[in-house]
């Protein structure tokens, strides 16, 4: 059980090739009882939503004005779906998918949301 037992190099002691110790199986022992009190203790947090956080960035004029791309004044068009990646059928249940469209338009200088 000794997880640090040390191999030895071109000969063995009673047909072993590494020799362990009772101290290094105590550590070994101690080492894996840490890691799954620690494993289970994090699968309770996950289970129990212990202190949930969402993290959000968001960066403000991020593009330059010559890396805007502008639909206006074109005959511009765009369509989404959501399909089921095995058997293509569409996926328009509404437990599962929202879809939100949103149309911005200039005046005056300032950006409206229609």
């Amino acid at each position: 059980m000794d997880m640090f037992g040390a191999p030895l190099p071109t000969f063995n002691v009673r047909g072993e090739e590494s020799v362990r110790t009772y101290t290094g199986g105590f550590v070994s022992i101690i080492i894996i009882y840490v890691a799954f009190l620690f494993a289970s203790l994090k699968l309770q947090h996950l289970i129990s939503k212990h202190n949930p956080s969402v993290n959000i960035f968001k960066e403000e004029d991020a593009f330059d004005a010559d890396d805007v791309w502008s639909g206006d004044g074109q005959d511009f068009f765009m369509a989404f779906a959501v399909a089921d990646f095995v058997t293509g059928e569409l996926k328009n249940d509404p437990r599962f998918v929202k879809y939100n469209a949103e149309y911005i338009h200039r005046v005056d200088g300032n950006n409206t949301l229609s």
